[in-house]
């Protein structure tokens, strides 16, 4: 694997590819497909020549301009329109998401399958879980300890950085952001002065239905792992529905639904004291993303 530490992205390489003259037959019941006897210049099957027409089919129209880079530094419109539509899709109390592009950028106007890839570039199913809220609060304490510092003074930075780039002279959030899961449905704070462990305050009591892609809630990341404490086994218990579409398409059904999204930033967490952290969130913007601005 090589990992882009710019954009935190991974590019699988392939290593010792067999030559053709190692490479076994197919399997009868394949060879006997009419695909596995295709000439070279044959054309593409039908279902794969429409793929342009679908990633160019039109699903709702945007307002404004949605950047992934907002959702580092507090509640943004990026990731509120994910959980927006992870809550409409599963109905579920709860939704946990992440940035997963790191750097996105979604422009107004037509919004088609295409900008989805955009939305969200990764393969992954729409899963539903049952989970208490104590587990909630483990979980969210596990994401924001790999996000956020623990600030003693005003200077210090309030995102987890550390020089990845460059040789080591330029600094760069030290962890990857899918693993950055923010919550929607409850309201809590992050305080960046108090250690590992106690960052978060949310009144969270019973158990809830949480909307969270497959990847996470198949332990992905250790985020419900060691957040959670809960076993592979036992997330397997706490699957209530999978739901039939991917995730992107889950996504599109919602979203062509609203017709018109104007983006808006849920209100229902931030970090605090914010006084005292409101500058060092401006200056580690500064250092992640020059010359850029919040957008909201």
């Amino acid at each position: 694997l090589h990992i882009d530490c710019t954009t935190h992205s991974i590019t699988p390489q392939l290593h010792d590819t067999p030559s053709p003259s190692n490479l076994s037959p197919l399997p009868s019941h394949i060879s006997h497909f009419p695909s596995a006897k295709r000439s070279p210049l044959s054309p593409f099957p039908s279902h794969i020549s429409h793929f342009p027409s679908y990633l160019s089919s039109p699903l709702a129209t945007l307002s404004e301009d949605l950047y992934e880079r907002d959702s580092y530094f507090g509640p943004s419109a990026f990731m509120s329109l994910i959980h927006q539509l992870q809550l409409a899709a599963t109905h579920a109390q709860l939704s946990l998401a992440a940035p997963i592009s790191y750097d996105a950028v979604i422009k107004k106007g037509i919004i088609t399958n295409k900008e989805l890839f955009t939305l969200y570039n990764r393969d992954s199913q729409l899963y539903t879980l049952r989970i208490s809220g104590e587990e909630i609060k483990g979980i969210l304490e596990y994401s924001y300890s790999l996000w956020v510092n623990t600030m003693k003074s005003k200077d210090d930075h309030a995102l987890l950085l550390d020089y990845l780039l460059d040789g080591g002279t330029r600094l760069a959030l030290k962890n990857f952001t899918i693993n950055f899961l923010s919550l929607a449905g409850l309201d809590y704070t992050v305080d960046l002065t108090k250690p590992v462990g106690e960052k978060i305050n949310i009144q969270a009591e019973g158990e809830y239905t949480v909307a969270i892609n497959s990847y996470h809630a198949n332990g992905g990341g250790n985020v419900l792992t060691e957040g959670a404490h809960l076993s592979y086994e036992q997330l397997q218990q706490r699957v209530i529905k999978v739901e039939p579409h991917d995730l992107r398409q889950c996504l599109a059904m919602e979203i062509k639904k609203l017709g018109t999204i104007t983006p808006t930033s849920l209100t229902n967490w931030k970090f605090i004291p914010e006084d005292f952290c409101r500058e060092a969130l401006r200056r580690d913007r500064e250092i992640l993303f020059p010359c850029s601005t919040y957008h909201g």
